[in-house]
């Protein structure tokens, strides 16, 4: 029982936390240097979606998934067994909480996320989601946009260049039209699903309150 003690308190340790810090970054420059020469979504794919990824092909090496977990199991034996549970140190255990929400939000995300391109021209009907009856029907093409109608609310709306809109839980986004003769387009839709698309939100809230309850005390005692 004291080995397992000790060890959950090893985990929780600054000189883990730093470490895993220190890791987190080295990984994220290294995914931004590889997203610059091979591509966004083979590097986001390669290092901050997956579990391992190989070094020069041969070597595993931790990927964004694997660390994160690592993190989340630091903050949480962290907040455990190592930070003090008084009412003067809310504002830390607030911050870490907030990191908690981020990791376990991301997670969550990631597996609920939707993100697919939607093609049609006037006249086409997209089914979303068929469960839920989320789609919409075409009505026309040009080329900054196209008009839409909702298949399950019956509301006319315009999609087009920084002109997003929402069909159920799904957003639409125009990225081009495509003509196959001067009277007859298709217009490229991206469409989008974040059910834990506010989790960023949240985390940033939380976390602002929580510098400020662990900030604000100092600089009282400052001045005093």
């Amino acid at each position: 029982m004291k080995v397992l003690y000790r060890s959950v308190r090893v985990l929780g340790s600054l000189p883990v936390g730093i470490f895993l810090l220190a890791s987190l970054f080295v990984l994220s420059f290294w995914g931004i240097l590889f997203d610059a020469q091979m591509g966004v979504d083979l590097g986001t794919e390669r290092f901050f979606n997956s579990w391992i990824f190989f070094a020069a092909g041969i070597f595993p090496l931790p990927a964004l998934k694997t660390w994160a977990v690592l993190f989340g199991v630091n903050i949480t034996c962290s907040l455990l067994f190592r930070m003090p549970h008084t009412s003067k140190k809310w504002g830390v255990l607030l911050s870490h909480i907030a990191l908690l929400v981020l990791i376990a939000g991301s997670f969550a995300a990631s597996c609920t996320r939707e993100s697919f391109t939607a093609l049609g021209f006037a006249g086409s009907r997209i089914v979303l989601n068929e469960e839920r009856a989320d789609g919409f029907q075409i009505l026309a093409v040009d080329s900054n946009g196209c008009s839409i109608i909702s298949l399950s609310h019956g509301d006319t709306l315009r999609v087009a260049y920084n002109q997003p809109q929402n069909i159920g839980a799904y957003r639409l986004y125009f990225e081009e039209s495509l003509w196959l003769s001067a009277e007859k387009g298709i217009a490229r839709l991206h469409v989008k699903r974040d059910p834990f698309g506010f989790v960023p939100y949240l985390f940033s809230v939380l976390l602002i309150v929580g510098l400020l309850g662990t900030l604000l005390p100092l600089w009282r005692n400052r001045r005093l």
